[in-house]
């Protein structure tokens, strides 16, 4: 069968050659693949990339891709929904609990009034109205762009579209450097909830993962390893 130039398998047994590790299962090679910060991952192609680089022209060149933003002049295009949806909520005033798109920000944090549900319900749906309908006042570290959240920031330095240079191998090398870096990296150097233990694939996920989540978001809480990271690559990028 086939599994691309970097995958392989022996009639047995899988093995990511990027990595030269071995698995047992398909599926626990393709876990492997997407939670990895080693290399780059399309979910939808089912293809590992030995770059950012190598996946980006996969993105732009392949026409399965469809993760385009239609309400943008450039139409830009983005590696998953997740991080199409993310811009729009940045962009566009688009609220991510209720699917409607509003005129402008303030219309945006006001639409929300979740008193009626059950107060465990409602306590989740203010936190994600709270997170999706703060004011854009979060400047980059890098440029003088501004966001909501630093989960959309890092998505942004993870792009390479930041006029500093930054891009998702300098992001994951911050992450690895900072000496909090053993609390949400695990042994095989993914990025993993110290509250939970969630694999994310990427820092922008586990940091939205952590702005969502009522029962992790004491993570970015000052003193907490987030909030020092998150710190560290404020004084690492440079505009």
């Amino acid at each position: 069968m086939s599994l691309g130039p970097h995958l392989y398998y022996d009639g047995e047994d899988y093995k990511c050659l990027l990595c030269d590790r071995w698995f047992e299962t398909e599926k626990a090679l393709y876990d492997h693949c997407r939670y990895t910060s080693r290399h780059e991952w399309c979910e939808t192609c089912l293809r590992v990339f030995v770059s950012t680089t190598a996946k980006n022209q996969h993105l732009f060149s392949s026409p399965v891709h469809s993760h385009i933003c239609t309400l943008c002049a450039s139409r830009p295009r983005f590696d998953t929904a997740w991080e199409l949806k993310a811009h729009r909520v940045d962009y566009h005033n688009l609220c991510d609990i209720c699917g409607k798109y509003f005129n402008n920000e303030n219309d945006l944090r006001m639409a929300s009034d979740f008193s009626y549900r059950s107060p465990n319900v409602a306590n989740f749906l203010n936190l994600q109205h709270r997170q999706r309908h703060q004011a854009r006042n979060l400047q980059c570290y890098g440029c003088y762009q501004f966001f909501k959240t630093f989960s959309g920031m890092l998505i942004h330095l993870e792009s390479g579209r930041c006029p500093s240079g930054t891009d998702i191998d300098d992001i994951n090398r911050l992450a690895r450097e900072c000496y909090q870096s053993r609390k949400y990296i695990d042994t095989e150097g993914d990025y993993v909830c110290p509250g939970c233990d969630k694999f994310c694939s990427k820092l922008s996920g586990l940091f939205q993962h952590v702005e969502d989540s009522l029962s992790c978001s004491y993570l970015k809480e000052s003193g907490q390893c987030l909030a020092k990271l998150e710190h560290y690559i404020s004084w690492k990028v440079q505009r």
